[in-house]
């Protein structure tokens, strides 16, 4: 005769009775029920043990499997979930139950070309289904596929509303994608008298899903107290770009004119990008007018510049950043310097919309050419430190604005952060020209 007690619903009981299912003492139902109320309350190597040796008693019970399988998704557990999965499979499990958990699985490995597959169809095999048809968007997304990604979240949306959160993601999509043009103003105070004003136009859009072209011209003034220097120089560059999977290569030519010097300048990129987690982009630049600093420009000085940048964010709230460049900088009497500059930091998101974060920078530079330091007073080594801001509002869907400031500390060139000798401003408007 099988011998078996209620099911406890105080926790205090059920650490007592734990192995119980191992000698018969609990029915399967009793047994998931319990193990599952436990893993509510903590997660550990004692459970999964727990949950192994019950399969072990109850082996054909899929409830039982599915809700381990389940708590294994949860905790990033994804060999053992692979490993449960095809214990079902082995048991003669209808495929239309097996195939959500592949599905599932390819998501959390971010196996993007697999998840389609699956998701594909299983939206085919359920049209009615909506929360398969969302997370296919959300694979076609994050594999590059956003043109694909908003024909399904655009398909989930008008037959659910928001019910499933597209909302925002569309809003995005189409901010990233559509053709856009805009304009920007900034403001920078270097101190002792020196100061850089910009106004920038640009423009960007995609011909395809692949195809991607950009183009801006900027208008700059530059002041200098300490040379007595106060003119304008015009500046941009025209780009073509391909887009595939995340990966991403770039080409084109920039230009600049000042009352000293006019240059063309070519230019080669690429990178990888994952969606708005992972950044990594490399480039190069040949004969670039530099428009840092008032005294480069000044001097006509142009610049060769190879760069690596990087982003990652582990969480929607902040992210880290870097960015290295190695410049070679010559004057039209000859004279080449050389740089090596790193910024790196972080920042915080504070609200969310408007969106708006705060952040640190460290900025390291280091100058060497003597003849080139004669000419252009740059300070050989330079270690900074500077805190930011940044806010994005989109007033419209197709219509948002940006700003930005910061403020820093320079102790090699006598800039304080209390002084107010080191500050930037800057803002944007951007509206689209048209959308997909």
């Amino acid at each position: 005769m099988e011998i078996r007690e209620d099911f406890p619903t105080n926790p205090t009981k059920q650490s007592k009775r734990a192995a119980g299912y191992t000698r018969g003492l609990l029915s399967p139902e009793e047994t998931r029920m319990l193990l599952k109320s436990e893993g509510k309350i903590k997660w550990d190597t004692a459970l999964q043990s727990r949950y192994e040796s019950a399969l072990q008693t109850y082996p054909q019970y899929l409830p039982l499997r599915s809700d381990y399988i389940e708590a294994l998704f949860r905790h990033r557990d994804l060999k053992q979930a692979e490993v449960q999965i095809d214990q079902l499979e082995a048991q003669n499990v209808p495929e239309e139950q097996i195939l959500p958990l592949r599905a599932r699985l390819a998501f959390e490995r971010r196996n993007w070309k697999s998840a389609i597959q699956y998701y594909r169809r299983l939206t085919e095999e359920n049209p009615g289904e909506y929360s398969y048809r969302r997370i296919l968007g959300d694979a076609y997304y994050q594999n590059g596929d956003w043109k694909k990604a908003l024909r399904e979240y655009e398909t989930v949306q008008q037959a659910t509303g928001n019910q499933y959160r597209v909302a925002e993601t569309i809003r995005d999509i189409h901010e990233k994608y559509d053709h856009r043009a805009g304009a920007f103003y900034n403001f920078i105070s270097i101190g002792g008298g020196d100061d850089i004003m910009e106004w920038k136009n640009f423009y960007q859009g995609y011909l395809n899903q692949n195809w991607k072209i950009s183009g801006e011209v900027t208008l700059g003034h530059f002041h200098s107290s300490s040379i007595g220097y106060s003119d304008f120089a015009t500046y941009g560059k025209v780009l073509g770009g391909f887009e595939k999977g995340g990966w991403n290569v770039r080409f084109g030519t920039g230009f600049g004119v000042s009352d000293v010097r006019s240059t063309v300048s070519p230019e080669v990129g690429g990178g990888y990008r994952q969606a708005d987690k992972l950044m990594l982009d490399a480039g190069y630049k040949y004969r670039m007018l530099r428009t840092d600093l008032p005294e480069a420009v000044a001097a006509g000085t142009l610049e060769d510049i190879a760069s690596f940048r990087w982003q990652y964010r582990p969480l929607g709230w902040f992210n880290f950043f870097g960015n290295y460049q190695w410049s070679r900088n010559y004057l039209p009497d000859g004279a080449t310097g050389f740089g090596n500059n790193l910024e790196t930091g972080i920042n915080f998101r504070v609200l969310k919309n408007p969106y708006l974060t705060l952040g640190y920078l460290f900025n390291y530079n280091k100058n060497t050419g003597q003849e080139f330091l004669s000419q252009v007073p740059l300070v050989s080594l330079i270690s900074a430190h500077y805190f930011t801001g940044n806010i994005f509002y989109r007033a419209r869907d197709n219509l948002s604005l940006s700003g930005g400031f910061f403020v820093g500390e320079d102790t090699a060139r006598n800039l304080h952060l209390f002084q107010g000798d080191l500050w930037g401003v800057r803002s944007g408007i951007r509206w689209g020209i048209n959308s997909w």
